[in-house]
Parts: C-alpha cells; sequence; structure tokens
C-alpha cells in the first residue's frame, strides 16, 4: 500500500515539474524581444529620419538593435537603462520607444 502511495507522489511531483502550466494563450510570451535585423541593415545604409521611421516600422521597443559606429540617431533610438556595447564598429544596444524630439 504505501509503495502505491509513494509512487502516486512521485509520478505527480514528475509530472508538476515536467509540464508547467500552459495557461497562457499560445504564441503569447511575455518580454520577448529579438535581434531586429531588418532595422538594424536600415540605419547601417543610411542614417536619417525617413530610416529611423522605417525601424519602428519594423522593430517593437525592447528589441536589440545595431548601429553604425558614430550615429547621430543613439540617443533617439537607444534605451540608456539598458546596456550599450560597441562591437566591431557597431553600437549594439536595446531599443527605446519612440521619444519625440524638439
Amino acid at each position: 500500500m504505501w509503495k502505491l502511495v509513494f509512487g502516486s507522489l512521485i509520478l505527480a511531483c514528475i509530472m508538476i515539474f515536467t509540464f508547467p502550466n500552459n495557461s497562457r494563450a499560445a504564441g503569447a510570451l511575455p518580454n520577448q524581444s529579438y535581434y531586429c535585423q531588418s532595422g538594424s541593415a536600415v540605419m547601417m545604409i543610411d542614417d536619417n529620419d525617413a530610416s529611423l521611421q522605417k525601424v519602428y516600422e519594423t522593430c517593437k521597443p525592447g528589441d536589440t538593435i545595431g548601429l553604425a559606429q558614430g550615429s547621430v540617431n543613439v540617443q533617439r533610438l537607444c534605451d540608456f537603462t539598458k546596456t550599450i556595447t560597441l562591437a566591431n564598429r557597431v553600437t549594439v544596444c536595446v531599443l527605446a520607444s519612440l521619444r519625440p524630439t524638439r
């Protein structure tokens, strides 16, 4: 009898830790971000206001983007609460929400 109870308890623990609660809707992963290659490519080619709009059309705030070293749009695009780094003449940062300019 104890073997049956103990075995059932072990099986229940395995199922709880192996199959987590899947109550979230499929595809609705919170705070998921990506490397936005299309937005990065736009900013590598041209660094003007039209390119800035294209970045926000193809990328979401929270995505990682790459900008040409010395880009004038780092202050407009990057989230300064996150890490900003320079890698092989490319500034890599997390895309911030669109901020107005004066």
